[in-house]
């Protein structure tokens, strides 16, 4: 009698597994099976880093667009039906954050299907009362500007606004990393709010008029860079605490966006600048540059650099990160492949979301992405870069079911 498909011998899947090039082939050789998918620890399987585009006026709407730069190639991955009405605000080790016209925000792993929900909306510090109501939904939340009085905000203009970036300390379900713990840049100011998986609310971090660009965890601790492009070093091992402050550098300019960035050289501050392309009635930013600065620990200075060798950054709404040009296909080191999160949500609509590019630091020059239209002056929601970690994905103890097309 035959055997079936997860009864083959472990040294024929093994031969077949070091035939796969592509990101493609490997998930779905991984989706067949839990005995196919234990076969891919022992041989190299590298990072991949697919563009998640929105799909705005798509035929195939049960599926999620992702777009492979190596093989220029859009791929639809299906979805379950409940995630289809959801909207998602970034990706953090394998997983998107997921937002909807609700106060819930979850976490989506796109190839298991598994979703985690974190605390809604109303459980911020920010936030006094949500009030659900028939036909004006809004919430009740803390003054700001020197107010005394609470302000309202329409539970619309919350739900796309509030949650600015999210970003994890490890996958959720690694046993490699327990205790996940989850930091928001939430708010009108941009403050600081971290929860574990698992609990009811979102604990507060910082907050205040100094706002917040980007944050990573590093060394144990939550690093966050500040409007003014200070780093704050926080402990979230107990009650969240302050235990560092690290001043910025000396800027050329102006940014408009900072980042922090882990990388193989030390750890990065990068600074976004632009400039407006557009007429005195319409403001149209483009990227024009980056500045990068490197941390010197010793001397607890920023110091300028050119060159990152054969280091990819990925900036956006993603977890900003950094993985060497050896490790992927067809992307180039000291390079900045860069997504917009400039969103200005207004009464009318929303500003931003196009701003998408790839920037040589060679030449110090930006060229568009062969998967955007350069002409878009909106684009809600904005195209993420998601970054696959093969031990975020194997480490899955239940079987896929995703279905790659």
């Amino acid at each position: 009698m035959a055997a079936g498909w997860s009864e083959l011998p472990k040294d024929l899947l093994w031969s077949i597994a070091t035939c796969l090039v592509t990101y493609t082939d490997q998930v779905r050789f991984t989706c067949v099976c839990t005995s196919w998918r234990s076969v891919l620890p022992t041989i190299e399987v590298r990072s991949h880093a697919w563009l998640l585009l929105p799909r705005n006026n798509d035929t195939n709407k049960e599926y999620e667009k992702f777009y492979s730069l190596h093989e220029r190639k859009v791929h639809y991955l299906e979805v379950p039906d409940e995630v289809l009405s959801k909207k998602f605000r970034g990706s953090s080790h394998s997983w998107l954050v997921s937002i909807e016209d609700s106060p819930r925000i979850s976490l989506f792993n796109p190839f298991t299907r598994v979703q985690i929900a974190l605390p809604p909306r109303y459980k911020f510090p920010d936030v006094r009362k949500y009030c659900a109501k028939k036909f004006d939904t809004e919430y009740a939340l803390e003054p700001y500007d020197g107010q005394k009085n609470t302000y309202f905000e329409a539970a619309s203009h919350v739900h796309n606004s509030f949650l600015d970036k999210l970003v994890l300390s490890s996958s959720p379900t690694s046993s490699k990393a327990p205790n996940c713990m989850v930091a928001a840049i939430y708010g009108s100011h941009c403050n600081l709010a971290y929860c574990k998986v698992g609990d009811k609310r979102w604990t507060c971090i910082a907050k205040g008029m100094m706002g917040y660009d980007d944050a990573i965890f590093h060394d144990q601790k939550l690093y966050a860079v500040t409007f003014t492009s200070y780093v704050e070093v926080f402990d979230l091992s107990a009650s969240p605490k302050l235990v560092d402050t690290i001043e910025p550098p000396q800027e050329e300019g102006y940014p408009q966006r900072r980042y922090l960035v882990k990388t193989s050289i030390g750890l990065l501050q990068v600074q976004r600048h632009t400039k407006n392309t557009g007429d005195r009635k319409t403001y149209l930013y483009r990227t024009t540059f980056f500045n990068l600065y490197i941390y010197e620990p010793s001397s607890r200075s920023w110091c300028k650099v050119e060159n990152i060798g054969e280091n990819v950054l990925f900036l956006g709404l993603n977890t900003s990160i950094s993985i060497a040009s050896s490790d992927l296909h067809g992307y180039k080191g000291n390079h900045i492949y860069f997504t917009d999160n400039f969103l200005d949500f207004h009464e009318f609509g929303v500003k931003g979301g196009y701003d998408i590019g790839v920037y040589d630091l060679d030449s110090r020059s930006v060229q568009s992405l062969p998967c955007h239209d350069i002409e878009k002056r909106w684009l809600w929601p904005t195209p993420i870069w998601y970054i696959h970690n093969p031990e975020d994905f194997i480490e899955q103890d239940k079987d896929a079911t995703t279905k790659l097309n």
